[in-house]
């Protein structure tokens, strides 16, 4: 798209050289050919400080969004109260199993530092979860 616009050479050239001797157009913006009518213009920035002997290229696109004709996507209604179900089975589930691995971890050792107590909640927690959303799926 940079050589698509006319404009002044200090705004096309992309690259110098180290002894600022010669000044080039290496770098370059491609889109397709649909969307070159949406593009407004497209030019370098010369006095960019961005640590590189390249200037950055830089393309300003106009866009519109595209509205669906299908009145099904907008008319389309959503069960919240079975989510809401869903959501207070999984919670029952879950803390049933929580307790069930709280108890049983507890019956077969004591922890002896708070690492472990956490480490063995932690599990049990992510235990009960992953199997409550099994169970539910």
């Amino acid at each position: 798209m940079n050589t698509y616009f006319q404009l002044p050479k200090r705004q096309l050239n992309t690259w110098k050289s180290p002894a600022d001797i010669a000044r080039y157009q290496i770098d370059y913006i491609l889109i397709s050919q649909r969307v070159r009518q949406s593009t407004k213009r497209c030019r370098t920035y010369p006095g960019a400080d961005i640590g590189s002997d390249h200037n950055p290229v830089v393309a300003q696109m106009k866009g519109k969004l595209k509205i669906s004709n299908t009145k099904a996507a907008c008319n389309q209604q959503h069960d919240i109260d079975g989510l809401d179900t869903i959501r207070q089975q999984y919670n029952i589930a879950v803390q049933n199993k929580y307790q069930t691995l709280i108890n049983e971890s507890s019956e077969h050792q004591e922890p002896t530092d708070l690492t472990e107590s956490i480490d063995r909640k932690w599990k049990a927690l992510k235990d009960s979860m992953m199997h409550s959303l099994s169970t539910l799926t």
